[in-house]
């Protein structure tokens, strides 16, 4: 089997690992994502791949609008300095191997589709929550990315409907990790709350913490039940580093199941668990985009 290095592109770390012939990760590590430049970029790639002298090939995984064919980055969403750049042409000039890219959240959604808890759907959604929300779109068992890479572009979505589209208005905005963070430091006065810490102080008994999350959980559960009357999904699965805690999946069925006792008019009620492979879906994922690209050329 061919050393081929997965690697993640995030707002916060650059991920990376490689997968044996079951795809179980190994040698897996991360690093700080540089994001003063395009050469700084490159300077921390180098540095991983130093590490590996045996590679064969790049699977990588980015954030922003990301067009897999060519590798051009049109928006590079966490990551800036990606935006308008050929980030595959880029890599292959640079390290001389073969490179494919994908958005992350379609990584993910590729990872859980073929391997995971999509793998027995016809139509499901993925939401991986980061810096961003990222987010996967099946239909019919094919990814949908749309005429502009818009498709599953998840952070965009607005949360107020009377309010302008703006960025303090978005989804990623109220309920990524950050916003997370925002919430509970609204609602507490506690600063610098990450996503672990959070579920380790309500493990504790912090009430109003649990209650910031919660109301959290509920307007994640309000943009899947909209996700639910566009794409009728037989699934969607929450993946990122926070979807490790049972607690987090928890309150968000449990804010669907509310909604639902509700609203007993709904057709349906979405059906929401964590991704199979967790934080390291995005890295599978573009090992199999990495695969499929080479068998077709």
């Amino acid at each position: 089997m061919k050393k081929i290095l997965s690697i993640d592109v995030g707002g916060t770390f650059i991920k990376y690992g490689f997968f044996d012939k079951d795809y179980v990760i190994y040698d897996k590590g991360k690093i700080n994502t540089p994001k003063t430049s395009v050469e700084a970029f490159l300077r921390g790639i180098q540095e991983i791949i130093a590490k590996f002298p045996a590679v064969e090939g790049l699977a990588i995984s980015l954030p922003g609008f990301v067009d897999d064919e060519s590798g051009y980055v049109r928006i590079g969403g966490a990551l800036t300095i990606l935006s308008d750049t050929n980030v595959k042409d880029l890599l292959t000039a640079r390290f001389g191997l073969p490179v494919a890219i994908e958005n992350d959240a379609r990584c993910a959604t590729l990872a859980e589709l073929e391997l995971g808890n999509l793998k027995e759907v016809k139509n499901g959604a993925a939401m991986i929550f980061g810096t961003g929300i990222g987010g996967g779109i099946v239909i019919d068992r094919q990814i949908i990315k749309g005429s502009n890479l818009c498709a599953g572009e998840i952070s965009y979505l607005s949360m107020d409907l009377t309010a302008t589209i703006a960025n303090s208005n978005f989804f990623a905005s109220h309920c990524s990790i950050s916003g997370i963070a925002n919430a509970i430091e609204k609602h507490t006065g506690l600063n610098d709350i990450s996503g672990i810490t959070a579920f380790k102080i309500i493990k504790e008994g912090n009430k109003a913490v649990e209650m910031a999350l919660q109301q959290v959980c509920h307007k994640i559960a309000m943009q899947i039940y909209q996700l639910q009357f566009i794409i009728d999904a037989d699934k969607v699965v929450i993946g990122g580093g926070i979807s490790a805690e049972p607690l987090f999946i928890s309150y968000i069925q449990k804010a669907i199941a509310k909604i639902a006792e509700e609203n007993p008019y709904l057709p349906c009620v979405p059906q929401v668990e964590a991704c199979h492979f967790g934080n390291d879906a995005n890295l599978l994922g573009a090992l199999l985009n990495f695969e499929s690209r080479n068998k077709k050329e």
